[in-house]
C-alpha cells in the first residue's frame, strides 16, 4: 500500500510557521511561568509540581469563545519530566488532556546536545508548542487524503465535511505528530491523525 505523506508533509511546512492565519481566529497571548527555578539540594524541599507553564487562549470548540490551552511540566528535572497537556473550554470545563514524557520534545540529533542544551531544547519546544502556525481552519482540507494506517475513517469523515472545524497539530518523539480538533458530533476532542 502507498504511504500518504501529505499530512506530515502539510504539518511540517505548517509548524515552521510560513502558514499566516487571521488574528480574530487565533491568540495573540502566550503566557509563561517558569516554575520553580529556585530548586536546591541537601536537606531542602524540592518542589517538583511545576517546573515550568505555558498558556495560550485560541478558538477551538467553539467558533465564538476561546479554549484554555495549557501545558504543565512536572517531575524532578525537565529531560525526566511529565508535559501535561490540557484544553479547557470557555466554561472552564476540561475537554481534552494527555500526559507524555518531557523527553518526547526531542527530536533530530538531540543525543549530540550535552543535557543543558537537550533541557533547553525542550523548554524552547514547550513555548513555541501554541505557535499560531499549528492551528489550521479547516482542519483537513479538500487536498489531504485519508491513510487507514494513521487515523479512523468515520472520524476523519465527519471532520472534513466540517469547514469550520479547527485543527491543531503537534510533535512528539521523534517522528511522530499527533492532529486533534472538536467534534461537534461526538461533543468532544478527536484524533483525526497521528504518526509514531
Amino acid at each position: 500500500m502507498k504511504k500518504n505523506y501529505i499530512m506530515p508533509l502539510a504539518f511540517i511546512i505548517i509548524y515552521i510557521g510560513t502558514f499566516i492565519t487571521t488574528p480574530k481566529l487565533f491568540a495573540d497571548t502566550v503566557e509563561i511561568s517558569p516554575g520553580n527555578t529556585s530548586r536546591k539540594d541537601n536537606f531542602h524541599l524540592i518542589d517538583t509540581t511545576n517546573l515550568l507553564s505555558v498558556h495560550s487562549w485560541h478558538l477551538f470548540s467553539n467558533a465564538l469563545h476561546r479554549d484554555s490551552f495549557a501545558l504543565r511540566l512536572s517531575g524532578v528535572s525537565v529531560y525526566k519530566g511529565t508535559v501535561h497537556f490540557t484544553i479547557y473550554n470557555s466554561k472552564h470545563e476540561l475537554i481534552y488532556h494527555e500526559n507524555f514524557p518531557a523527553n518526547g520534545m526531542l527530536w533530530g540529533n538531540y543525543v549530540e546536545l550535552t543535557p543543558k542544551q537537550q533541557e533547553d531544547t525542550i523548554r524552547v519546544r514547550l513555548i513555541r508548542f501554541f505557535n499560531k502556525a499549528a492551528f489550521i481552519r479547516p482542519a483537513i482540507s479538500i487536498t489531504d487524503r485519508f491513510d487507514s494506517d494513521n487515523g479512523d475513517k468515520a472520524i476523519w469523515d465527519e471532520i472534513s465535511s466540517d469547514k469550520s472545524a479547527v485543527g491543531f497539530m503537534y510533535s512528539y518523539f521523534d517522528e511522530g505528530f499527533k492532529a486533534i480538533t472538536y467534534s461537534k458530533k461526538r461533543r468532544k476532542v478527536v484524533e483525526y491523525f497521528a504518526t509514531d
